[in-house]
């Protein structure tokens, strides 16, 4: 065997080789914990951290009262109301909707509609007469208005008139066609008419009454809460 310089024939070329591909190894090592280490700190983090700020944000806002603008009048509603979508362009739907959220025990959040027909201001009883329609007392007979607690007062030049009823409430003036009663039972409606300058604004709440019941003072609230705006506006 002959050696040189007591290294084997080849050895040093490919101990270069081996050295050189290290070296690049190591280069391209380098430059990937470069571009790591400057990337943001907690980058990932900070976008969990941003979700967790949103629904933070929807929390609070949920716990904290807010101003329902209305045309010609303002509503407080109360912390722990849910918004919902309003679909546009339906000239009978609802101007704003709200669920409020049920207890333990109960099935479904009472839905709070609220609508404004101009057009049916002085139409109290008729308003009156087809809510009470709506409902069917625990023995299954139509309830009349003499079934009703109605109170009306005066705030300020707000005229609020306020109709509570319990029974099976129809969903609508049909009823529901799978139960007899033509709604869901043990429920409880809290209708108003809220009539101003640009009123009326009408107001319907149902739902099961143990989570009616406990509302109760907070839906209360919030029909006497009811301010006009300018009325020029």
């Amino acid at each position: 065997m002959i050696q040189v310089n007591g290294t084997l024939p080849g050895f040093s070329t490919g101990c270069k080789k081996m050295v050189s591909a290290a070296s690049i190894l190591l280069t391209t090592v380098v430059l990937i914990n470069g571009a790591f280490a400057q990337a943001p700190a907690g980058h990932g983090k900070s976008e969990a951290n941003s979700a967790d700020k949103d629904k933070s944000k929807d929390r609070e806002s949920a716990d904290k009262p807010e101003t329902l603008k209305l045309d010609g009048l303002t509503l407080t509603v109360p912390a722990g109301w849910k918004s919902k979508p309003v679909a546009g362009n339906r000239p009978m739907g609802p101007v704003a909707l709200y669920e409020i959220p049920h207890v333990e025990g109960d099935q479904s959040d009472p839905e709070v509609r609220i609508t404004h027909f101009p057009n049916m201001k002085g139409m109290d009883d008729a308003n009156i007469a087809r809510w009470v329609r709506q409902v069917r007392q625990p023995n299954g007979q139509p309830s009349t208005v003499s079934d009703a607690k109605i109170q009306e007062e005066t705030l300020g030049m707000v005229r609020l008139k306020v109709v509570e009823l319990n029974g099976s409430v129809a969903s609508s003036m049909g009823g529901s066609p799978n139960d007899p009663h033509g709604g869901l039972p043990n429920q409880r409606m809290i209708v108003a008419i809220i009539d101003h300058p640009k009123g009326p604004h009408f107001v319907r709440i149902v739902g099961d009454q143990a989570t009616m019941a406990k509302w109760e003072p907070k839906i209360q609230e919030f029909l006497h809460s009811a301010k006009v705006t300018d009325s020029n506006s």
